[in-house]
């Protein structure tokens, strides 16, 4: 058991260093789930959906971003830069209401 935890130690360790870099972002859809409930439940599902596919098939990291993120960031060289990540690529997913 002694030699388990080491192992997990260590690989907790080497997965703590660097910098998360993901470059693709898909909106959260909460905005058609206040504006209509069943079309946001859509919304939501076809949001999940696409992040499925992109982290099972083409195996891309991919993180959910929120209007208000959106909001604050800037865009630089091409690159969407919010809060301390950098994204080269925005999906909205089909939404019946944005902000």
């Amino acid at each position: 058991m002694k030699t388990f935890l080491k192992y997990f130690e260590r690989l907790s360790y080497i997965l703590s260093q660097g910098a998360h870099v993901c470059d693709v972002a898909v909106v959260n859809p909460l905005e058609p789930c206040v504006y209509n409930r069943n079309r946001g439940n859509v919304s939501v599902g076809v949001a999940h959906n696409i992040v499925k596919r992109l982290v099972t098939q083409a195996q891309t990291d991919v993180d959910f971003i929120d209007a208000d993120s959106i909001a604050a960031a800037k865009v630089e060289n091409g690159r969407l830069l919010a809060a301390d990540e950098m994204y080269k690529t925005v999906i909205l997913p089909d939404m019946i209401a944005v902000r």
